[in-house]
């Protein structure tokens, strides 16, 4: 069991075209494609350094209110805000 020839291969691409269709392979190839120019242009963006700023959304721009005196969601009595959980 030496290594594939030449002909092996064509062999191997012949059945493939076979099963998939030239349409079906081109297509593959061209969304393959887009993939990789996609990539290398954010790389070159990031590289350059004129990557867009992040946008930062409200809830993590702005931190949660600290209450004194432990737990926020927790009052005098001990229950929830929420009120106690009820059995189903």
């Amino acid at each position: 069991m030496g290594s594939l020839s030449a002909w092996h291969w064509l062999i191997v691409f012949a059945v493939i075209i076979l099963l998939f269709g030239r349409g079906r392979i081109s297509a593959l190839l061209a969304d393959i494609g887009k993939g990789i120019g996609g990539f290398r242009r954010e790389v070159r963006e990031l590289s350059s350094g004129q990557d867009a700023p992040r946008r930062v959304s409200a809830a993590m721009a702005s931190p949660a209110p600290v209450h004194p005196g432990g737990n926020p969601a927790a009052s005098n009595d001990g229950a929830s805000a929420d009120g106690p959980l009820s059995a189903p």
